[in-house]
């Protein structure tokens, strides 16, 4: 296998730190969601039977 070069190295690098970035955003995105309907519902503190229970938050 021939030698990787600095500017094949920099690419590599930079399509690495892109994915993850984009990663990192989409797990926020999901975060945010998930805290926005906690926040929305505020009076249930119990699971509803039908849940997963899951990603369930309790406040």
């Amino acid at each position: 296998m021939g030698e990787v070069t600095n500017n094949q190295a920099s690419l590599m690098l930079n399509i690495a730190t892109t994915m993850m970035k984009k990663t990192i955003e989409a797990n926020e995105s999901a975060v945010l969601k998930v805290l926005e309907g906690a926040n929305a519902n505020t009076a249930a503190t119990t699971a509803p039977a039908s849940s997963s229970r899951a990603l369930d938050i309790y406040a």
